[in-house]
Parts: C-alpha cells; sequence; structure tokens
C-alpha cells in the first residue's frame, strides 16, 4: 500500500506541474489569463449554467449535478482502488480527513484543467487544430466507459446494500442487463458517430496551411453532422447519464427477477450487511415510521460499535445475546458479535 500511495504522490505531482507549466507559458504567450479569458467569453465557450433538462444536453446544471453525483458516488464508494485506500486508515475519522483532502485536489485539478482549457481555447481561436488538420482526433474515452462499467457495478451494490429482497440471481441478472444496456447504448453512439451537442463556430482564419486540405477537412465534418439523425434517438444521451442509468436498469432488472426466482427473507438477514438508509436520510420521522421501513430487517437487534459498550469494543456490531434466534442453526454457537469465529483472530477493522 505504501509503494501505491508514493505512486500516486509522484503521479500528482507530476500532473500538477505539467498544468501549471502549460497555464503559466499559455498565459505569458497570450499576455495574461484575463485576455485568454475574454477571447473565450466573445467565442462564446465560457457558460455556467445551461439549465437544459434535456437529457441529451452534453453538460447542464442538472445533468452534472444528479448524473455526476452518481459518477462520483461510483468513484468513491465501490472503486477497489478508493476503497482500499480508505479502509487503510486506522480510524474512520482519519479516512474521512482523507477524502476532504482528496476533494480539495480534485478540486484543484479540476480548475486547472478547465484554466488550461481556456488558454488553450483562446491561443487557437483563429486556428482550430482539429479542423485544420494538426490534431487528427480528440480522445474523451475516459470518463465514458468509466460511465459504462461503473454504473452496473454501483447498482450491483445499491441492490444488495438497500434492497433486503434481492438474491444472487438478481445480482447476476440485474449486473449482466444493466452492462448489456449501457454497452448498446454507448458504442451504439460511438458506433453511429453521435453529435450529442453540435460543436461551437471554430476558425481557421489564422492557419498557414494548405487551404484544399481545410477545405476537404470541412466537407468531411460538415457530412458527418448531417448524418446525425439515422440513429436511435436514445444514442444521443449525455455519457454523464451512463452511470446513473446503469444503476437503475441493475436494480430494477435485479429486483424483478430476484422476485421471480424467490426473494429473501428480509428477516433472516444480517442487518449489519443492509443500509437502513431511511434511518440515514430521515431521522425526523416516527419510530414506528422507520420501523416499518426496515421491510422486515431486524436492525434494532444490531448494537454498533462503541467504545463505551465493553461488548462491542473489540469488534462492534452484534452482541451475542441479541443475535437473530432464527439464525441460530445456521451460525456457530460461540459466534461473537455477528461474527463467525474464524474472523476472531483477523486484523478486520469494523470501525470502518
Amino acid at each position: 500500500m505504501k509503494a501505491v500511495v508514493w505512486t500516486d504522490t509522484i503521479q500528482v505531482l507530476i500532473m500538477f506541474s505539467g498544468m501549471l507549466i502549460l497555464l503559466i507559458f499559455g498565459c505569458k504567450k497570450l499576455e495574461g489569463l484575463d485576455v485568454a479569458w475574454r477571447v473565450a467569453d466573445e467565442n462564446d465557450r465560457i457558460k455556467f449554467f445551461i439549465l437544459n433538462p434535456d437529457p441529451s444536453e452534453r453538460h447542464s446544471v442538472w445533468n452534472m449535478i444528479v448524473g455526476g453525483g452518481f459518477i462520483w458516488t461510483a468513484v468513491y464508494g465501490i472503486n477497489q482502488a478508493q476503497v482500499q485506500r480508505a479502509v487503510s486508515f486506522s480510524s474512520l475519522s482519519k479516512a474521512k480527513l482523507s477524502l476532504w483532502v482528496n476533494l480539495v485536489c480534485i478540486v484543484s485539478i479540476l480548475s486547472l484543467v478547465c484554466l488550461v482549457g481556456v488558454v488553450m481555447f483562446a491561443y487557437y481561436s483563429t486556428c482550430d487544430p482539429v479542423l485544420a488538420g494538426i490534431v487528427t482526433k480528440s480522445d474523451q474515452a475516459t470518463i465514458t466507459i468509466y460511465g459504462l462499467l461503473g454504473g452496473p457495478l454501483l447498482g450491483l451494490f445499491t441492490l444488495g446494500m438497500l434492497f433486503p429482497w434481492a438474491n444472487k440471481w438478481g445480482g447476476l441478472f440485474g449486473l449482466l442487463s444493466s452492462l448489456a444496456v449501457n454497452c448498446w447504448i454507448g458504442f451504439g453512439a460511438f458506433i453511429n458517430k453521435v453529435v450529442v451537442t453540435p460543436t461551437s463556430p471554430v476558425t481557421t482564419e489564422g492557419c498557414r496551411l494548405n487551404l484544399t486540405t481545410i477545405e476537404t477537412i470541412s466537407n468531411i465534418t460538415t457530412t458527418s453532422i448531417q448524418k446525425q439523425e439515422d440513429y436511435l434517438i436514445i444514442y444521443k444521451m449525455s455519457y454523464i447519464w451512463f452511470t446513473g442509468l446503469g444503476l437503475l436498469v441493475c436494480v430494477v432488472f435485479g429486483l424483478i427477477v430476484s422476485f421471480i426466482t424467490g426473494a429473501t427473507d428480509p428477516k433472516k438477514i444480517n442487518p449489519g450487511l443492509i443500509c437502513p438508509i431511511f434511518d440515514e436520510v430521515l431521522p425526523c420521522l416516527p419510530t414506528k415510521t422507520r420501523k416499518r421501513l426496515h421491510f422486515g430487517v431486524r436492525h434494532e437487534d444490531f448494537v454498533k460499535f462503541s467504545k463505551e459498550n465493553p461488548k462491542t469494543m473489540e469488534r462492534g456490531g452484534y452482541d451475542r445475546t441479541l443475535y437473530i434466534a432464527e439464525n441460530t442453526d445456521k451460525i456457530p454457537h460461540d459466534a461473537i458479535r455477528g461474527f463467525p469465529k474464524h474472523f476472531e483472530n483477523s486484523d478486520y477493522n469494523t470501525k470502518l
């Protein structure tokens, strides 16, 4: 883990250094960041509040808040690399602190990326490098691919953590169906060269290139845009929604298959494995109402980790005397606080 952390640290330093160098030299060429910002604004590239609710809008306030929320939940909630770092800390408070520090770094690096983009546009404002053939294509596959794969996986975890009726067949079918739907839309849009949002006007007036080459490239670009209606409308959906769509499909199909194949009895589930979501988001509700929203899961039998409670000092979770009676024939008699005996000598940190 130390090797991974040091590698990431060096990588982040290189990324920050590279972008700072680009930003400084770009501003020097343009005689200031204010000039770059003015040029971008005059060319209608500075857009903060796009309120169009259309799912085909590439970036808007709504898809960045809602769809972006699903993306970051997948990144920090189920991504093995992120979760591994979080659980490696000795306490929950340290893990939370690391995430706050990470938030500052993420905001900083994204802000730098945006500023570098503004400077680059201003520098090439009179000679678009793609239209002029200086750059043959733009590579933007990373977030799209992560949305295609991260959505189904987030849906699988959500299905298992929030829905006590889910079973293994529901989880398997939900994951596969979600992956199939996401890949169908994502790769369908790629194969059909779908233009989700028409590109803003660009010019090559400042280029010192062969005009015949520029004219040919312009004709090719125009042709590809004219073909944008020869595909299913769903292909126009913004990539920001892929993660949320994957989650929804996985949960819906997973629950349907679970009920068809025999739903799990909530009363027989270890409540430590199901999140009482309504207790967390709606703690103001009456106790009786929240208990009904447990859907049969015996959350009242679960004793959370507490330094003041000696029965949960070492492992947290269940007190042996409170363990659900229906499960005593399936769990070893000497199980301690809900964990089988072979976990007793492990280094598992239940505080996390």
